[in-house]
Parts: structure tokens; sequence; C-alpha cells
């Protein structure tokens, strides 16, 4: 989308869902901004192991983030299964097998009825990436964790949603959200309200 025609200064500020922050002054609208989110970044997709035990009739899952899921020949426990592994790493002691098994991309960990769960994918994260262009064809690119949150303000203008304020702090004001604003006159209205009719 496309900020700031015909102006001579556009200032992004954008935050990540991890805290990260920044703010990009540009000189040269427009500036186009652009927002997107991984898909296809396997290191955080969220893997679902499931099979029937070697030992018992019990179906088993498992939940875990990474990049190369499989299953390898038991070594330890009864030596009659396959193990789960990901990333070259094992996940469950060698006596935790499967008699056979299937490895399926599941998004997020979602138990299954009539099987025994175990692991979590709360450690997978969405990648944002922020774009930003302006007209003389500078591009800055950022990524981070989902969500990513932006606004753009252009010249000296706070962005829609805020009001201008003066500050003691560069550059001489400050932009305060509305609704905060709103809110806070409607209890300090409510208190006086009380006190009035006391």
């Amino acid at each position: 989308m496309s900020y700031c025609n015909e102006k001579s200064k556009a200032v992004v500020k954008f935050s990540f869902g991890n805290g990260y922050e920044d703010s990009i002054v540009f000189e040269n609208p427009p500036i186009e901004v652009e927002l997107t989110k991984s898909t296809d970044n396997i290191s955080n997709r969220c893997w679902r192991f499931s099979g029937k035990g070697v030992q018992n009739d019990f179906f088993y899952e498992h939940f875990a983030c990474g990049q190369n899921p499989e299953y390898r020949q038991s070594t330890g426990g009864s030596g009659r299964g396959v193990n789960l592994y990901l990333d070259g790493v094992l996940l469950m002691p060698s006596s935790y097998e499967y008699s056979n098994g299937t490895i399926d991309f599941v998004g997020i960990a979602q138990p299954r009825d009539n099987y025994i769960s175990s692991g979590n994918c709360d450690n997978c994260v969405d990648v944002c990436t922020i774009k930003i262009s302006n007209s003389v064809n500078q591009i800055y690119k950022y990524s981070g964790q989902c969500p990513c949150v932006f606004n753009v303000a252009c010249d000296d203008d706070c962005p829609p949603g805020t009001t201008k304020c003066q500050s003691t702090n560069y550059p001489g004001y400050c932009c305060l959200p509305c609704s905060e604003i709103a809110g806070e006159i409607k209890a300090i209205a409510s208190q006086i309200r009380n006190l009035s009719n006391g």
C-alpha cells in the first residue's frame, strides 16, 4: 500500500510480537509498505508423530517443532520398533517406540481423541516480514516474530487514530492514541458525576 503521496517525509514505526520496535524516516515519499507472514519457513513447523505402541495396543502421538522429522529403527527398548527423531535428535527415550508410524505437518498441536499425547509446539513461531520501499528504490526489510504492527506518519503529522501534542522531547511533539485518551476522559467524567451525585 502506498503512503505519503506529495509529502516531503514519511516515518514508519513498527513492532514485532517479541517486543522489538523500530522506526525509519524516509525523505523521498511516497513509500510502499508490504507485510508478509512466512508460510514456508520449515524451521517453524509443528510436526505430529503418531503410531501404535510396540508393547501394547495403545495409540500414541508426539508434537514437536523443527525441520527434519524422521523415524529410525530403535536401538533400545524392544528393538522391534522405531524411535522419533527431529533434526537428528532423539525426541523421547529409546523405550518410547512405535511399531510403525506417520509424520504429519499439523501447524498447531491439537491432540486427537483415543491417542496418548505428549510434546507441544509452544516454541514454534511464525515469522513476519515488513518490506518498506520509497520512490528512489531504497528498500528496507525486517523480519521478526508475528504479529507485525506498523503505522505511517507523513511530514510532521501523526498517524491515523492518534492526536498531536506538544512535547519537550525531540521532535517537539508526540502522538497519543485517541482511543486511550477518550477512555481516560470517560473515566474522569464518570468520577466527577459520582462526586456530584455524592
